[in-house]
């Protein structure tokens, strides 16, 4: 698909339908953008043909670079004559300036990411504008590739406040069934699912539970991989009769991965206690209530968003029914 696509239909006649042009507005007030303007659903479009295919190699990139880093200076490092000579000092630094550099590409990943998820949002949304207004007797050529379904115009979006909930409210409050059942588990949380800025405050502290015990669960993982490396190293080398003088290259490899097991276990410890404290404040059970508010209104035919990956629970609606 080239970058640049012609408009299936001028924005002018998508505003001229009531249904399209209040779903435009909608989108506008969630995302800050209008898309019955040519010039930005022409921007929309040729974005997301930009980004679609981009990304997808920054974490096994930037876990090679960190943990080869680490494993190669240990290597060097153990190698290194006494007084080391300046190429082996260089080779050393060398080496670990590939840590640094694998967590730029981690960062640049989770930049790209973001990026991505909002052109995909954008385009999305724009995509469904065109099924809502060919639902309503329009002519729309549609191109095949570009049917992503109206379940991704929402999902994830914020504000200056924070983050806004999945979908309105009303969208789930004006069916009877669904009302009486988001009631019903309201009641048993202590919290008012009809209520936005309630809505908003959970899934705000939900992502930031989650961002938290991800990322502590990740690094415990990367400090376990290269305590086991460096232990390994120094294992390797002839330790008998190194082992016994203090100082050796040996000795201070098993300190280094004795130090690392230490970082591991604690980061593994604060994930885990990040885990414990959003089960005790309550943010786990009223994030699961809402997740299973959400399927039991899709079940019942309201259009509800693919929901973000923070959001998923490992316990889903079926336990609540």
């Amino acid at each position: 698909m080239e970058a640049f696509e012609p408009l299936p239909i001028p924005g002018r006649l998508l505003a001229e339908i009531p249904e399209v042009a209040e779903a435009a507005r909608q989108i506008s007030e969630a995302y800050g953008i209008n898309l019955v303007d040519d010039t930005v659903a022409q921007d929309v479009i040729t974005r997301h043909n930009l980004v679609k295919d981009t990304g997808g190699w920054h974490d096994e990139v930037g876990g090679l670079l960190v943990i080869g880093g680490v494993v190669v200076a240990a290597v060097l490092g153990s190698s290194m004559a006494s007084p080391p000579e300046s190429g082996q000092i260089a080779r050393v630094v060398a080496a670990c300036l590939a840590v640094p550099l694998g967590i730029l590409v981690w960062v640049a990943g989770f930049r790209q990411g973001k990026t991505k998820r909002e052109a995909l949002a954008h385009f999305a949304a724009y995509t469904a504008l065109l099924e809502l207004a060919r639902d309503h007797g329009t002519v729309v050529p549609i191109p095949a590739q570009w049917s992503l379904g109206r379940a991704e115009v929402l999902g994830e979006r914020q504000d200056d406040r924070g983050l806004l909930p999945m979908v309105p409210v009303d969208t789930y409050a004006r069916h009877p069934t669904v009302r009486a059942f988001a009631a019903q588990l309201g009641t048993r949380n202590r919290i008012d699912y009809f209520d936005a800025d309630a809505i908003r405050t959970l899934l705000t502290e939900q992502k930031r539970y989650w961002g938290r015990a991800v990322f502590r669960l990740s690094t415990s993982f990367c400090l376990l991989l290269a305590a086991v490396g460096t232990l390994w190293v120094s294992l390797s080398l002839d330790t008998e009769p190194s082992l016994a003088r203090p100082g050796s290259a040996a000795t201070v490899l098993l300190a280094l991965a004795g130090l690392l097991f230490v970082l591991s276990l604690t980061t593994a410890g604060l994930g885990a206690v990040t885990l414990r404290r959003r089960a005790r404040s309550g943010v786990r059970a009223q994030a699961v209530g809402y997740v299973a508010i959400l399927e039991f209104a899709h079940e019942c035919g309201l259009p509800i968003p693919v929901l973000p990956s923070w959001l998923d629970t490992t316990e889903r609606s079926k336990k609540w029914k």
